[in-house]
């Protein structure tokens, strides 16, 4: 009802201040897109029933099942599920929304399309997405500030929101985040990135290289970066613990 859904919005933007008062941090990782979107379809899937809509979305494909971000789970799960609230408060009934997976380089786009009804002939077109009347307590106001809200989330993880589309059945709601494509076997994402498949890493005891980086979140994109490009680096989170590593192996990149 409309009291939970302001209630819930309230907390995320208290988590955003938070988050930029450096009272609460962002716990930054490897994040299997699989596991994540099939755990928000089925939180949504009730509302979406309701609203008669269904969801397409390929759990087979390679990019779906081998993706993965860099992001905050429980962040980046609340701007899934507040977008696709915002998918079914902005469609029409019998009709769907899919969601696909685009990796570019070092970024991971994901994307969640709601289609309303094909628009009849003589039907005139407009910039106004169709209101879905089967999704109680969520006004035009609700949408705008959950959209707001979601950027401002995927901004602090370093990633972006895209909206494109203005005819009235179709809107395509764009998350770009860090990440790629990992064929390897299951890694304990928590500990080091994944990385994107490519045949050029180096074995562990190649490594030549060390970042130090106190800021976790920076050194997580490093450390991706460098996995993207082919190679295998050791991490350091001060000054002095990377001074010890450099007297026990010569790196040849600091």
């Amino acid at each position: 009802n409309s009291a939970t859904l302001l209630l819930d919005l309230l907390n995320q933007i208290r988590d955003i201040t938070q988050i930029e008062h450096k009272q609460k941090q962002l716990s930054v990782q490897c994040i299997q897109l699989s596991g994540l979107l099939g755990e928000c379809q089925k939180i949504i899937q009730p509302e979406a029933a309701k609203a008669c809509l269904t969801f397409d979305m390929d759990e087979a494909s390679d990019s779906i099942s081998n993706g993965y971000v860099i992001a905050d789970y429980i962040r980046l799960k609340q701007v899934i599920l507040n977008l696709f609230r915002i998918a079914i408060k902005h469609n029409a009934s019998n009709g769907f929304i899919a969601v696909k997976i685009f990796p570019s380089n070092s970024v991971v786009r994901i994307s969640i399309l709601n289609v309303g009804k094909q628009i009849s002939e003589g039907t005139e077109q407009n910039d106004t997405p169709p209101s879905n009347s089967s999704s109680p307590g969520y006004s035009t106001k609700d949408v705008e500030l959950t959209l707001s809200i979601s950027k401002k989330l995927i901004y602090l993880m370093d990633g972006n929101i895209n909206v494109s589309g203005s005819v009235c059945n179709q809107v395509n709601y764009i998350v770009e985040l860090p990440g790629g494509i990992d064929f390897s076997s299951s890694a304990d994402s928590s500990d080091q990135p994944l990385h994107t498949g490519t045949e050029k890493i180096k074995h562990s005891s190649d490594r030549q290289i060390i970042v130090a980086e106190d800021n976790s979140t920076s050194l997580m994109l490093i450390l991706n970066q460098l996995e993207s490009l082919g190679y295998k680096a050791d991490k350091a989170t001060n000054g002095h613990e990377a001074l010890q590593k450099i007297t026990n192996q010569n790196y040849k990149l600091l």
